[in-house]
């Protein structure tokens, strides 16, 4: 059963006309297994409130949310790379990046040199099927494929694989469900900014979103929401990270 975020902006202020059907759902699909997901959905929900679209947010399987929005059974996609979109006809790019984030790399402890994505062919990877660019980009490594954060670094600290790929938030994943010590690469295998997709059928909504987004970071509104996420996660580092 799909899992609902309560979040549905402004929806018991609209007016309503007796006898009228309700309007459906503007629903916008986000990763249920991304440790931003709450900081992600509340900048999404002010942005749509600027704009006057209330919305509901749904946590869906990851490569499933994409999906969903690519075909229009739900309006809008959360937060995605380009990289990471061929064939995903039915969707738009707001252009305003929601903000940047690192693909890194992950061991039990030992040191390895990264230069891009072909510096990981000589190791075994452990990757999550719903990181579309990482499937993408390691596709013909040796690999193995686990269905979220946690199954990823419990396969690494067993010795199923020898590097894991994912990007620093899996630092709270790792902390909250105690999943072993590990070191973080310093230098990131690529650096992406992050994109909010919506439906073909609501290009209309592109442009004053991408306005939103643009003066909800000028006035600091998303360094705000990020900054605790950031220090959690600084944290969440020390605690387990294996000491060089």
């Amino acid at each position: 059963m799909r899992r609902t975020l309560a979040i549905i902006v402004g929806l018991s202020c609209l007016p309503t006309v007796q006898g009228a059907e309700a309007p459906a759902p503007y629903i916008v699909a986000y990763s249920e297994t991304h440790p931003f997901a709450a900081g992600i959905a509340a900048l999404l929900t002010e942005a749509y409130r600027r704009i006057g679209q209330p919305i509901t947010l749904e946590a869906l399987p990851p490569a499933r949310s994409v999906q969903l929005a690519n075909r229009g059974v739900v309006d809008a996609e959360a937060a995605r790379v380009p990289d990471a979109m061929d064939g995903m006809t039915g969707l738009i790019a707001v252009p305003e990046p929601l903000g940047k984030t690192d693909t890194v790399a992950f061991t039990t402890g030992r040191e390895i040199p990264i230069d891009g994505w072909e510096s990981l062919h000589p190791y075994h990877l452990c990757v999550m099927v719903g990181d579309l660019i990482t499937m993408k980009r390691t596709e013909g490594m040796a690999r193995e494929i686990s269905r979220d954060v946690a199954s990823q670094f419990r396969m690494l600290a067993s010795g199923r694989c020898e590097v894991a790929i994912s990007d620093g938030a899996a630092w709270l994943a790792i902390d909250r469900q105690h999943l072993g010590r590990f070191r973080m690469m310093d230098r990131p295998v690529q650096s992406f900014a992050a994109y909010h997709y919506v439906n073909r059928r609501h290009a209309d909504l592109v442009t004053p979103l991408a306005q939103a987004f643009r003066t909800l970071h000028e006035v600091g509104f998303s360094q705000s929401l990020l900054a605790p996420y950031l220090a959690e996660i600084r944290e969440s580092r020390a605690r387990n990270s294996v000491q060089p």
